[in-house]
């Protein structure tokens, strides 16, 4: 049997059509998870908690080894490998612990995700350079966060 090239060119592109369009393509999580990035990972609450970010954000993708935000000398002087050193690094006594890449910015201002550093780090966006004068890598190093794990950081921030 011979098919003609244009019902064919119809029919499969019909078919990558329907793979390729998100939802239908047949992923999804199990109750209370939220995809990222290709994996179901554990839901935040809304808005979510420092700790849920700790486990959920911050242990797994900023303090994954010394060379990073965890250690005895943490990056940009950013200690992100407990909630204790997390709460106090970003947070200060409460009103936003400063960034040591800017004068003046904090690493996070207290309900505005727009104006805290760390959301222009994990965006890749407004920059400054390092503490060393070098350029400002965004975070994590190397790889990006799922949107989902974005979003709860901004959410968290806003939350405060």
């Amino acid at each position: 049997m011979k098919i003609d090239r244009f019902v064919l060119s119809c029919l499969l592109g019909s078919f990558f059509l329907v793979v390729g369009c998100g939802e239908s393509s047949g992923f999804s999580c199990g109750d209370g998870q939220i995809e990222c990035d290709g994996q179901c990972v554990d839901g935040f609450s809304t808005p979510p908690t420092l700790a849920e970010l700790q486990v959920g954000v911050f242990t797994g993708s900023c303090a994954l080894s010394t060379s990073c935000h965890a250690g005895t000398n943490p990056a940009e002087s950013l200690d992100l490998s407990s909630l204790d050193a997390s709460e106090t690094d970003l947070l200060g006594d409460g009103t936003g612990a400063p960034s040591v890449q800017s004068d003046t910015r904090k690493r996070v201002e207290p309900a505005s995700s727009a104006t805290s550093y760390l959301m222009d780090k994990l965006n890749g966006v407004n920059l400054e350079d390092t503490s060393a004068g070098l350029p400002s890598d965004p975070m994590p190093l190397g790889a990006t966060l799922c949107t989902s794990k974005v979003e709860a950081v901004r959410a968290w921030i806003d939350s405060l």
